[in-house]
Parts: C-alpha cells; sequence; structure tokens
C-alpha cells in the first residue's frame, strides 16, 4: 500500500520531524557561519509543538547542538 507522508510547501508547517539541513559556510577565523543554522532553527520555533523531533544535519562544530540550538529551543518551554 503506497502511502504519501511528504508534503512539499513553500510555508513550514507543524510536523512531528524536522530535517534542518543548511549551509554552513566557513568565515574568515576558520568557523562555521550558524546564521543559517539559527534562523532554521528560529523558524521550526513558530510551529514547534511537544515531542517534535529536529535533527540537525549540518557540518557544525563539536558542542553546536548544545550551545547553540538547545537554548533557542529552550525559549519555547517545551
Amino acid at each position: 500500500e503506497a502511502r504519501n507522508h511528504f508534503f512539499p510547501s513553500a510555508q513550514l508547517e507543524p510536523s512531528d520531524v524536522f530535517i534542518i539541513t543548511v549551509p554552513t559556510p566557513i568565515t574568515d577565523e576558520k568557523t562555521c557561519d550558524l546564521s543559517f543554522v539559527v534562523s532554521a532553527v528560529n523558524a521550526v520555533k513558530q510551529v514547534l509543538k511537544d515531542g517534535d523531533l529536529i535533527v540537525l544535519e549540518s557540518t557544525v562544530a563539536l558542542g553546536t547542538t548544545v550551545q547553540t540550538v538547545k537554548p533557542l529551543l529552550e525559549q519555547t518551554g517545551k
């Protein structure tokens, strides 16, 4: 039985799973530019529900999820 679970949309909509895959270009200081990650997380925050799964697939430095992404998500209280 074929099931259609993938629904592309130009508008971010509520979902159970969010996969963030955005560019993280290297800056002149040889660090990752996290502005795309932060922007994506801030967009997801607007539609986040309790129990949703967020996967960060972008190449980032160790600790980025805990130091950058987690505090942004904690602002939602979820």
